[in-house]
């Protein structure tokens, strides 16, 4: 859960005149195209490796790795330690992350070291899995403690404020909430000036995916009221601290909301009438808007979700599942903080929306069914019987006894167009699912990968790692078995992520443990810069060993379907389209996109034939969509995009034409 913790005492604190704490001595607001100028200081940035100004932000696509990321650099050094180890320092920004791969890190100034350092990583991965600061090691915020699986939300700007005194006492804030109270540190003259960077590492991390609004240093470190003064005003604005008219409520919230920093309005009033005064607006996070009862228009009133219910108030959605938080709690009763109340592994949303119970593990989606997308059975050759992205083999990789062999040099297979895992399967989740044999490969050697080196970007399998780790997945980083899958044994592997990035692994017909609803970053982050069988994006061996089948879904597959398909094994699908028998005419997959307000249906058909797609509201009445929809395969689709708005309800079916 993001909980926004109350600012104790902060009408108080802000009411007196403010000391002067922190002196400004960077700034970089991003105003114009390419520029980079420090208004305060003179130490202009340098854009390295694609990182880019927009006219109001720095944009960082998070390319490349440590050094080599795209980030922005200084025209002359900053040195943190020396400059202000006896003064102290504060770096605030306004941010947003896109989704950075594992360990991005938005800042780096100093080392690699413990100690030496100060960086701030959005996303942590391995055994840490939250964000946190880099500061003589690892310390993390409190709202998303170590090991938690939570996470700053991405593509949502926020503040961020991080303070060390000379003697190394950190603070930090985010979005006006101390998340880091008093820490002690080593002293701040420790950091040395190797790295100084906005957007990469001292580390071999990925560089940060994003944008930065404004980015300020201070000599010396701000106090609780400046924070939140600052917060106020936003970037590109330095506010006048302070209470004109003595009423609790400083002058940069009242100039905000109400327009003058003298306004009417007191401390005990409540003009929205959401259940909040203007003091406890203010307590509750100053972003709150008090002449809006609900601020994130979501459903609940400020005051409801502050009091009562303990959502976020300025987001819509804050377990990120597809459900506003008023349509869980006033409509749904699901969870407002858990993405699957029922733990069925089927989202909230996902239920709602094709009509099963999302409070009863046993009501799954009527529709919960994967389509395939690509099947490679390597019967006679390496064909994509489904959609035609057929096998292109590199190397002398043979396609003969029914499997493809790789004999760990060079051989590889590639595809013949784009397969797209993060732009195809993005919106709708994936399932790799293949039957395998490792006979000595060497360490590190990947069996398929897709996407980039950079962990958030990637989808791939490791038989056997190095350095001590077991059988894993890569997939925004390490995702380990658990164990050693062993070698010279034909196995059966699935692993599915939906479109939220939510990963399960199956090995030999059965979940594996350690890989249970594994949160990763969104599965649309997988980029197509390496895709292949046998072959890595790292400089790492390649597969040997042989593929009996290599199937990728469009969607999750269930449980019980793994445990059907491991039992039929290769060349064969339960229900049709294996190893003989007819393939169902029906309709296999219906998606309804209430945003965009259109229709997709998927369903199994022959090769040469021709269909039209009819509609009705009352299963009585019937009328054809103008056109007619010719085979793509094995599986056809095709996408409504006519309906009325406000339509209550519509039913579909498919005929053959002869």
């Amino acid at each position: 859960m993001n909980r926004l913790t109350p600012v104790i005492a902060f009408a108080v604190l802000i009411a007196s005149p403010l000391l002067p704490g922190a002196t400004l001595a960077h700034r970089y607001s991003f105003n114009a195209a390419d520029d980079t100028t420090d208004s305060v200081g003179g130490n202009n940035g340098v854009l390295l490796n694609g990182a880019s100004v927009d006219g109001s932000h720095l944009v960082l696509p998070g390319a490349g790795t440590g050094a080599g990321a795209a980030n922005m650099s200084f025209s002359s050094t900053i040195d943190i330690g020396t400059t202000y180890g006896t003064s102290g320092v504060t770096i605030e920004t306004w941010y947003t992350d896109e989704g950075s791969g594992t360990w991005a890190k938005l800042f780096t100034f100093g080392t690699s070291s413990a100690g030496q350092e100060i960086a701030f990583t959005n996303r942590r991965g391995g055994g840490d899995v939250a964000p946190g600061i880099d500061r003589n090691g690892a310390h993390f915020l409190a709202d998303y403690p170590q090991g938690s699986k939570s996470y700053i939300p991405q593509n949502v700007e926020h503040h961020l404020v991080l303070t060390v005194t000379e003697d190394g006492t950190t603070n930090l804030w985010l979005n006006g909430v101390r998340q880091i109270t008093d820490l002690p540190t080593n002293p701040l003259a420790s950091v040395v000036s190797n790295t100084e960077s906005i957007g990469a590492t001292a580390w071999n991390d990925p560089g940060h995916r994003g944008k930065v609004n404004e980015f300020r240093l201070w000599s010396g470190t701000l106090s609780e009221p400046e924070v939140q003064a600052n917060l106020l005003a936003g970037p590109n604005t330095l506010p006048s601290p302070g209470d004109t008219d003595g009423d609790g409520l400083p002058d940069a919230w009242e100039q905000r909301w109400f327009g003058s920093a003298t306004s009417p309005q007191g401390p005990s009033d409540n003009p929205d009438n959401d259940g909040l005064t203007n003091l406890e607006e203010l307590q509750a996070n100053p972003q709150l808007d008090p002449t809006k009862a609900d601020t994130d228009g979501d459903g609940l009133n400020d005051g409801v979700e502050v009091k009562t219910s303990l959502t976020n108030p300025l987001v819509a959605d804050t377990d990120g599942d597809g459900l506003t938080d008023g349509a869980e709690v006033n409509v749904h009763r699901t969870s407002p903080f858990k993405k699957d109340t029922d733990d069925d592994r089927y989202s909230d949303a996902r239920e709602v929306a094709e009509g099963s119970n999302p409070l009863d593990p046993n009501s799954p989606p009527p529709l919960a069914s994967a389509v395939l997308a690509h099947r490679y059975s390597f019967l006679l050759d390496a064909s994509d019987a489904i959609s035609g992205n057929h096998g292109v083999l590199v190397g002398d990789a043979p396609v003969e006894g029914g499997q493809l062999r790789l004999d760990g040099t060079e051989d590889r297979m590639d595809f013949s167009r784009t397969v797209g895992v993060g732009e195809n399967f993005g919106p709708t989740g994936i399932s790799v699912e293949t039957w395998y044999t490792d006979d000595g490969s060497g360490t590190w050697a990947k069996l398929f990968t897709f996407g980039s080196p950079q962990a958030g970007q990637e989808l791939a399998y490791t038989h056997r790692r190095g350095n001590g780790e077991t059988s894993g997945i890569d997939r925004d980083g390490a995702k380990l078995l658990g164990t050693d899958v062993t070698q010279n044994e034909a196995h059966y592997l699935a692993i599915t992520v939906s479109a939220d990035g939510n990963l399960n692994a199956f090995l030999d017909g059965q979940p594996i443990d350690q890989i249970v609803d594994i949160d990763t970053n969104d599965l649309s982050n997988v980029t197509s810069a390496n895709e292949f069988l046998g072959e890595s994006a790292w400089n790492d061996p390649e597969h040997l060993g042989s593929i009996d089948e290599f199937r990728l879904w469009r969607g999750v597959l269930r449980a019980d379907q793994v445990s059907a398909h491991f039992a039929a094994g290769p060349d064969t699908i339960p229900g049709g389209g294996g190893g003989g028998g007819e393939i169902p005419f029906v309709i296999t997959n219906i998606a309804y996109d209430r945003a965009a307000n259109r229709t997709s249906l998927i369903w199994n058909s022959k090769a040469d034939r021709r269909y039209t797609v009819w509609f009705s509201s009352n299963l009585a009445q019937w009328s054809q969509i103008p056109g007619e929809v010719t085979s793509q395969g094995t599986q056809t689709s095709f996408t409504d995009q006519s309906i009325p708005p406000e339509t209550p309800a519509r039913y579909y079916r498919v005929r053959e034409q002869p």
